[in-house]
């Protein structure tokens, strides 16, 4: 496979998910972060595919090249979030979501537990308004966790 070299601004392919995404931060370690929506990511460069192959006009100096690495690990579909402040899952929360998409994982278990309630009602809140998930409702067995389908 030949080195591709890929710049700020340009348009990619997200592999796993195919969606588009645009490069909005080039990263060390072989990483880039791309902006999908409002949502912005970091994905290894070997999981993206550059989809404007010509290089643009008064493109930055910025560049990093994809170069072949191996296959990554199977995603948990779990996150756990006991002990959690509201800031903390939150931030959890957007982290799993963004590495169950590039797993291409088609749903998640998010454990939130009873408590104050404040967790699961920042969790229900955040996922509402997230472009990622298509549906979520608590488990009807154990209402301490919520599936979220992607």
């Amino acid at each position: 496979m030949t080195d591709i070299p890929l710049h700020i601004g340009d348009i990619v392919e997200l592999i796993r998910m195919q969606r588009e995404a645009t490069i909005i931060e080039l990263l060390p370690k072989q990483r880039v972060k791309v902006q999908l929506g409002t949502l912005s990511m970091i994905v290894r460069c070997d999981e993206v595919r550059r989809l404007d192959p010509q290089p643009q006009k008064n493109r930055t100096k910025d560049t990093v090249t994809i170069k072949a690495a191996g296959p990554s690990g199977k995603e948990s579909e779990d996150l756990d979030l006991h002990g959690y402040t509201v800031q903390e899952a939150l931030n959890a929360l957007e982290n799993k979501l963004n590495r169950a998409i590039m797993s291409n994982m088609k749903r998640i278990k998010v454990v939130h537990g009873f408590g104050s309630g404040k967790v699961m009602m920042a969790v229900h809140e955040y996922l509402k308004s997230s472009t990622l998930v298509s549906n979520f409702m608590v488990d009807n067995l154990n209402p301490g966790q919520t599936w979220v389908w992607l």
